[in-house]
């Protein structure tokens, strides 16, 4: 052939050839990578998922009602104690809903929470029994819906107000 003849042209095919093969080379370690970085990542979201069913299953704050964990959270409420309100939500909105309740207790709300809370009436469930929505509505046409779901530990725990 008489393109190889030339030295430079030689040298330029041998040089592409070779930066062709190093771009896929490292093109299949940075690959490598990334599916050890995800495997990783997934591996760890699957431990703490773990983790935190383990501790929804050892969760007994609750009823074995939704209407039962309601009362109970009212009760806690009304004794004001909010940190044993909070624990018939769900694990993760634990935190924010004490907050929540001191707040509406600073601003001197907690009597027309209750009582809106209270009125609470079966509203939908879901098609496997495992959620629960109850609501209530005010004169004004304002409406509060309760979201329940049931846990691991059988118990009916508050998802969201």
């Amino acid at each position: 052939m008489k393109i190889f003849k030339n030295k430079w042209v030689k040298s330029g095919v041998f040089a592409i050839i070779a930066l062709l093969a190093v771009l896929w080379i490292a093109g299949v370690i940075i690959l490598k990578r990334e599916d050890a970085r995800e495997s990783a990542e997934i591996e760890r979201a699957a431990e703490e998922f773990e983790r935190l069913r383990e501790m929804a299953k050892a969760d007994t704050y609750g009823g074995e009602t939704p209407r039962e964990t309601l009362q109970m959270f009212i009760d806690a409420v009304e004794a004001g104690d909010y940190e044993l309100a909070s624990k018939y939500f769900v694990l993760e909105k634990r935190g924010e809903e004490k907050i929540k309740l001191m707040n509406i207790d600073k601003q001197n709300n907690m009597d027309m929470y209750i009582d809106f809370v209270r009125q609470g009436k079966p509203w939908r469930s879901s098609l496997d029994d495992n959620e629960f929505v109850m609501k209530s509505e005010t004169d004004f046409g304002e409406s509060l819906f309760i979201y329940f779901i049931k846990y691991p530990s059988s118990v009916w725990k508050i998802n969201e107000i």
